[in-house]
């Protein structure tokens, strides 16, 4: 691997001894891997300019192939480690400021938030805005995407902030797809294109793209079986072309993003030390690192977000944007209990694909942690603890065996509470007759539809017209209507889903005016807005001014049609 680093070693622990210790956790991944239902797992270590590699189960179960260094997985998140590698390199070049306004390059963001539209490139990458996460907008079952990339703007600036701007960290892939939209301007190349040309080619990164690649060894995508098998399902769509390509398009190898995480601790170590990095494909990387926003009550220095990295002081919680923390929260423990190092981490996650990275600038260590499944837990998550624990030779490790036993069954139960408290709030249903429900529903812009059609006892609601996306509702209480039962075997294996156990996604409430005629609905399944509201109405001129030619003609065909048609304003909350 090209390159080396610069800075004093800590550790006399030889290459060999390291290896011995790291092949006699394979026991404990295996484990990991057997209670988690997952499908297949590879691992990188670089440690002190030594490269371990490790791979098990399949990336093809079916056809029983395993991977190997080269195999490509898509990455998720560790994207945006990536887009804010690029945004540095065009900082470096003098193409845009850290402290560059967003609407100085993309004139099309108007916020309707005011406070918003001073938002810079620093605010997108560190989570600053406030954006809801609003996934929903962008991805829903069976891995289809809902909404296309010309979309992004409009949406960004539909946007409602959960927190004030700048006050609160809140996590959200918009702000990353509003990055990407700025490097496209600013480099005059797709996304796409820029990562080739700027960073994986010169790194060395051959099989990485943010593109799909037309490659063999590429990963299946599986998703786990009640029963703890592997259920395969369509990988995802995700790409440079595509809505949210920026926040997480990426396919890489093991040994591509060694090389990438090799480069990045490089960069930083010789501009730490006051040595020149001129000479490196990455740039701005002391900022990139950098703490920019607090991440809960912590001090800055415990536990901060920085540009497409979680900044951690150790002893400390890891895995704050992984699977594992979704399901155990404020169980998850603390890592490194005995240790006193700054831990840079990530994790990716989409359906199908789970990844994690920890690097540790001090020691000059970097571990990345592929899996192509999102089974009960998050087992590159809980690998890249363990690894990280045994490398930093940590006297008292986590019982990593025993937290997958845990994180597995918070997330089989929640579906269990999922169902009873869905049981507990059953009312008597309203009187109306199905047909009066009938209709199409949009958001106050008029890029997100809702149709809903009468389909013998209960609705049918079919998301962007997409008809694999769509959802049987049963009456529930009064105007409320539930799809469901909830069923994880369904939702997740069956049909991709991202694990959503909580009772607004299952709930879809129609409203009307006076008692009237039902002119609306509210989908509060955005767990960051757990309620909705809404001034719907029939559509205004207003409205469809600000509509797409493709939703104008929609209203202009319905109308001819004498097909009933509600706006829904502001009522979508995401996922």
């Amino acid at each position: 691997m090209p390159g080396a680093f610069v800075g004093c070693r800590t550790s006399n622990i030889s290459a060999q001894m390291q290896s011995q210790k790291l092949a006699g956790l394979s026991g404990v991944i295996r484990e990991i891997c057997d209670i988690s239902g997952n499908a297949g797992l590879s691992y990188g270590v670089l440690h002190k300019s030594q490269v371990f590699t490790e791979h098990f189960g399949y990336r093809d179960v079916e056809a029983k192939i395993e991977a190997d260094d080269n195999t490509l997985y898509y990455i998720g998140s560790l994207t945006k480690a990536i887009t804010a590698a690029a945004i540095g390199i065009l900082v470096d070049n003098g193409k845009v400021a850290w402290d560059t306004p967003v609407k100085d390059v993309v004139p099309e963001f108007k916020q309707q938030t005011e406070s918003l539209n001073a938002g810079t490139v620093t605010d997108l990458l560190a989570h600053r805005m406030g954006f809801a996460s609003k996934n929903c907008f962008w991805i829903q079952g069976n891995q289809r995407l809902v909404m296309s990339k010309d979309q992004q703007i409009p949406t960004c600036n539909y946007l409602e902030p959960v927190v004030p701007f700048r006050s609160k960290w809140k996590y959200s892939n918009w702000g990353y797809a509003l990055a990407g939209e700025m490097i496209e301007r600013l480099s005059g190349e797709s996304y796409g294109s820029f990562l080739e040309s700027r960073i994986f080619k010169p790194l060395g990164m051959h099989r990485t793209t943010a593109d799909t690649p037309a490659d063999d060894n590429l990963a299946y995508a599986y998703m786990v079986h009640d029963n703890g098998t592997p259920a395969k399902i369509p990988r995802p769509e995700i790409d440079s072309s595509s809505v949210i390509g920026a926040a997480g398009g990426v396919k890489s190898s093991i040994a591509d993003l060694l090389l990438f995480y090799k480069s990045i601790l490089s960069t930083y170590t010789q501009d730490t030390c006051g040595n020149s990095s001129s000479a490196s494909v990455l740039k701005q990387v002391e900022t990139i690192f950098k703490p920019h926003i607090v991440i809960g009550d912590n001090p800055i220095d415990k536990l901060s977000y920085s540009l497409g990295w979680v900044h951690s002081q150790l002893p400390g919680a890891l895995g704050l944007i992984g699977m594992n923390d979704m399901y155990l929260g404020s169980s998850m423990p603390l890592v490194g209990k005995s240790l006193n190092k700054v831990v840079l981490h990530h994790n990716g996650n989409l359906s199908g694909f789970l990844a994690s990275i920890m690097i540790i600038p001090e020691t000059e260590t970097a571990i990345v942690v592929l899996g192509n499944s999102m089974p009960f837990t998050d087992p590159p998550d809980l690998v890249g603890q363990l690894l990280l624990e045994s490398l930093l030779e940590e006297p008292v490790p986590n019982d990593y065996v025993q937290l997958a036993r845990k994180s597995r069954a918070a997330h089989e139960a929640s579906y269990v509470e999922l169902a009873k408290n869905l049981e507990a709030e059953k009312g008597t249903p309203s009187s109306r007759l199905l047909e009066q429900y009938t209709g199409r529903y949009f958001n106050s812009i008029g890029n997100f539809v809702i149709e809903i059609t009468p389909k013998a006892d209960r609705l049918l609601m079919v998301v962007q017209d997409i008809d694999v996306v769509s959802y049987d509702l049963f009456s529930y209480s009064g105007e409320t209507f539930c799809w469901g039962p909830p069923d994880r075997e369904a939702e997740e294996a069956g049909q991709a889903m991202f694990p959503r156990a909580y009772t607004g996604f299952h709930k879809v409430l129609f409203q009307s005016q006076s008692g009237g005629n039902i002119d609306s609905l509210v989908w509060a399944y955005d767990p960051d807005i757990p309620t909705a509201s809404t001034e719907a109405d029939v559509p205004s001129e207003n409205f469809e001014a600000a509509c797409t030619d493709e939703v104008k003609g929609a209203l202009v065909k319905a109308r001819e049609e004498s097909e009933f048609v509600a706006v829904v304003v502001d009522v979508l909350e995401s996922l």
